[in-house]
């Protein structure tokens, strides 16, 4: 028996299926200082686990991909505690079958691997629970150890470019920061 799934609902998904490059070029460009502001939960983090559940909508189903993640730096937002160690949960749009084939919903979503490092700027999550990072890719930053210098450093999905735009500080235009020096930034953004 099939369930009656609106058709707002229909021609949503078969937009985002059908034309994915559209959804890549019409991310509004953000700063860090608009990134932090609109991010209502940021952290530093490695992934446990993917695993997938299912969301109610419309009187059909939606498939999310559920990432827990170890919090290893909390900046804003609540992060709960398990056993003594802080732990976030981010569920975005998504399948487990997507994600083992290296895609993602729409062109731009991240997707995080499991033991990796990542700092996150989630967004508000809508009514159905599902969430992603502000500005998809602007919002998430791979943290990693610099090969040659050992310092480490992040980068986000774009390469960091346009990051620092219109804020005072001597930045780059583009490419790897210190981690330090992009956490120190967001602290300053939140007033710590």
């Amino acid at each position: 028996m099939f369930r009656r799934i609106p058709k707002p609902l229909i021609a949503l998904i078969g937009m985002m299926l059908i034309t994915p490059q559209i959804w890549a070029t019409t991310v509004l460009e953000m700063n860090l200082a608009a990134l932090t502001d609109k991010s209502d939960r940021i952290f530093l983090g490695t992934v446990l686990d993917v695993s997938e559940v299912s969301v109610e909508a419309g009187g059909g189903t939606l498939t999310g991909i559920k990432y827990r993640l170890r919090v290893d730096e909390d900046f804003m937002g609540n992060v709960a505690t398990v056993k003594g160690q802080k732990i976030a949960e981010v569920t975005m749009l998504g399948s487990l079958k997507q994600y083992h084939s290296g895609r993602t919903p729409i062109a731009g979503f991240p997707r995080l691997e499991i033991g990796k490092d990542y700092l996150l700027m989630v967004a508000p999550e809508g009514p159905l629970g599902l969430t992603t990072t502000m500005g998809l890719n602007q919002g998430t930053f791979s943290v990693y150890a610099d090969p040659a210098t050992r310092e480490t450093m992040a980068r986000n999905g774009f390469n960091n470019a346009s990051l620092f735009k219109g804020m005072s500080g001597n930045y780059p235009d583009s490419g790897p920061i210190s981690y330090d020096s992009l956490a120190g930034a967001i602290r300053s953004e939140l007033g710590n």
